[in-house]
């Protein structure tokens, strides 16, 4: 078999159907390392901006806004990684960024 890559709306219509709880994807980017959440001019998602500045902080990239049909056509917080090189360390980074994530949501929760 080969690698394939979905279109994006393929992806945030399956991740709806299938209830999913939080969405992070990865690409390469030779540009910038960035985690991107949804935002347009005209709405933005709380939850996935919370999500990103979490893992931002912890993988150290930049946190923008941006209306990707990952982004803005899921139901659920999403962001995506992008980087100039995936690896182990990136991942463990975003790992630790999702319990950062979860611990302020559940204490914000709590309030």
């Amino acid at each position: 078999s080969h690698d394939t890559a979905l279109p994006e709306r393929i992806r945030a219509r399956r991740a709806n159907r299938l209830g999913s709880d939080l969405i992070v994807a990865f690409q390469v980017n030779e540009d910038t390392d960035c985690v991107y959440f949804f935002g347009s001019e005209h709405s933005s998602s709380a939850a996935g901006e919370l999500l990103a500045k979490s893992v931002a902080s912890e993988t150290g990239a930049a946190v923008e806004p941006r209306a990707s049909a990952m982004l803005k056509e899921t139901r659920a917080p999403a962001v995506v990684v992008s980087r100039h090189h995936l690896d182990e360390a990136v991942g463990k980074a975003v790992v630790t960024g999702l319990v950062g994530f979860f611990a302020t949501a559940g204490s914000s929760a709590t309030r």
